[in-house]
């Protein structure tokens, strides 16, 4: 189970903050060399992320964030400390960079860097792709989705694709809706 909720709220439309808590209980079946099936636990418990958004222009935005800041100490749930940079153009594509320092997983911090661009078709279907590199782990992922947006609700779908190491896809989606 990995359940998450978040609010966000705009102080003015050069400012907001959001706030986010997440339910994690991830286990796995072993089954040992006398083939007894055993459950292990990889994590469980409660965490929030925090995040401040300032847009000094209309185009262009900085957010300052802290991922899992209720330290479940596990690697599933690493405490992440972070920040990223994005500039709309035309009002229709997004150019985004992104990074994150994981505090909590390695004896000295890793860095995740990412970036990726979004395009707004029709201005309701936005359309991404991304790319991440873990440094610690030495892995490279590509991410694409498409969604649904307009001034009540919003909806997505992506897949994530890890291109080095293991074979990890990964597909999500998330609902959002704007109160007002």
């Amino acid at each position: 189970i990995d359940g998450r909720a978040g609010l966000a709220f705009p102080f003015s439309d050069q400012v907001s903050i959001g706030l986010g808590g997440r339910y994690l209980n991830l286990e796995y079946d072993n089954v040992t060399s006398a083939g007894r099936q055993t459950e292990t636990g990889l994590v469980d418990g409660f965490t929030m992320d925090a995040s401040l958004r300032i847009a000094p222009v209309p185009a262009f935005s900085i957010a300052v964030l802290a991922v899992n800041f209720i330290d479940l100490d596990s690697s599933y749930a690493p405490v992440l400390l972070g920040g990223s940079l994005a500039y709309t153009a035309a009002s229709i594509v997004t150019f985004g960079l992104d990074t994150l320092v994981d505090i909590s997983t390695f004896n000295t911090a890793g860095v995740n860097i990412g970036g990726g661009v979004e395009f707004l078709i029709a201005n309701i279907a936005p359309v991404r792709l991304g790319y991440a590199f873990d440094t610690k782990r030495e892995l490279h992922s590509l991410s694409g989705g498409a969604g649904y947006t307009d001034r009540s609700v919003g909806f997505d779908l992506s897949i994530q694709q890890q291109l080095s190491g293991e074979n990890d896809t990964r597909v999500m989606g998330a609902l959002r809706y704007y109160a007002r």
